[in-house]
């Protein structure tokens, strides 16, 4: 796929049950965000902004991974936290307070998620289970 739009060096990308694309990009002194993106390479939606510590920005948001439900969870990296997002990024919570988390796995099947720390190579397991969908 090629993008069309202001997407510069995406760093992980899922297909969603609809065949759009969910993914993470930054770009130093640049746009921070996670969108949603067509199969045509048009972005749909974004979630962030300038690179930043507040409520509606990310700073280097690196992995991604999706619920049975598409909320998305984002490793927010140098924020130091894993945010939730519904399935249309709006901000839903935070989940964990983190140092440097880099990758995530969730297991569905069992509710776990799998947090991996970026400068230690550490590995952490959470919890996750959603309550009513949301």
């Amino acid at each position: 796929m090629t993008l069309h739009s202001d997407i510069e060096y995406p760093k992980h990308a899922i297909k969603r049950d609809d065949k759009q694309y969910v993914l993470s990009h930054d770009i130093q002194g640049g746009l921070h965000r996670v969108c949603i993106v067509g199969p045509d390479g048009y972005m749909r939606h974004c979630y962030g902004g300038m690179a930043g510590p507040g409520d509606l920005q990310l700073n280097t948001p690196c992995y991604l991974a999706m619920s049975t439900e598409n909320h998305v969870i984002v490793a927010d990296n140098d924020n130091g936290r894993v945010v939730l997002l519904s399935k249309a990024l709006e901000f839903n919570r935070y989940l964990l307070d983190f140092h440097e988390p880099h990758r995530l796995f969730l297991d569905c099947s069992v509710g776990r998620l799998y947090v991996g720390e970026c400068t230690n190579g550490d590995i952490k397991v959470f919890q996750f289970v959603m309550h009513g969908g949301k």
